[in-house]
């Protein structure tokens, strides 16, 4: 899929995701955006949700918190047990990264969200299974680091929504987005080239 294609439904995503904020948030919404990297997500949303206050809360690694701290209009966290209770969680192409995907979701849900947006995850009909990635690409990201190793988990989705409605929250939206890339380096013992999807969780 080209990258047009993929902007596109990114925008169609995103427009979802406002249209459910504007009707259930008349002035201030409070976001955590897990793995929100230099804060690209606040400013798109911002844009589109200008009548809003948006309090908006980012959770990073350390390197990426610190070279990103001054900005006023963003809180930094390099752990969900640092941030704040917020009314929705946004995260984008980053839960798969996670060491423990299954404990990240129970974290963002302590924090008590009323909405859970996931864009972009590698979630689909196959076995839940850990890979390594070398990320070549990775100062694209924001000072991650060449040539760093990082797991990723491509995720079964019955594994993956059964565990959301342990959690309390009930999947209220799916949509495909491409199907994703296998890199080299990265190898893993799936067929083909797994889904990543989008997915809107609403707490029950």
């Amino acid at each position: 899929m080209d990258k047009k294609t993929k902007e596109k439904k990114t925008r169609a995503f995103h427009k979802k995701i406002c249209n459910i904020l504007t009707n259930n948030y008349e002035e201030h919404i409070r976001v955590l955006d897990f793995g929100g990297r230099d804060g690209c997500h606040y400013e798109e949303f911002k844009g589109r949700l200008n009548n809003h206050h948006l309090e908006w809360n980012i959770v990073e690694i350390p390197s990426i918190c610190k070279k990103h701290k001054h900005k006023k209009h963003l809180s930094y966290y390099e752990s969900i047990e640092e941030a704040p209770q917020v009314d929705v969680v946004y995260s984008k192409s980053s839960l798969h990264y996670s060491l423990d995907y299954k404990k990240t979701l129970t974290q963002l849900a302590s924090l008590k969200p009323h909405f859970m947006f996931f864009h972009v995850v590698p979630v689909g009909d196959h076995d839940t299974v850990l890979v390594q990635q070398t990320n070549k690409w990775a100062k694209t990201y924001g000072g991650y680091g060449a040539q760093q190793n990082m797991q990723f988990w491509f995720m079964n989705e019955t594994e993956f929504t059964s565990h959301m409605q342990e959690l309390g929250y009930e999947k209220k939206f799916k949509t495909f987005h491409y199907n994703h890339p296998c890199f080299k380096p990265l190898e893993h013992p799936l067929n083909g080239k797994p889904d990543s999807n989008s997915f809107i969780f609403k707490r029950l």
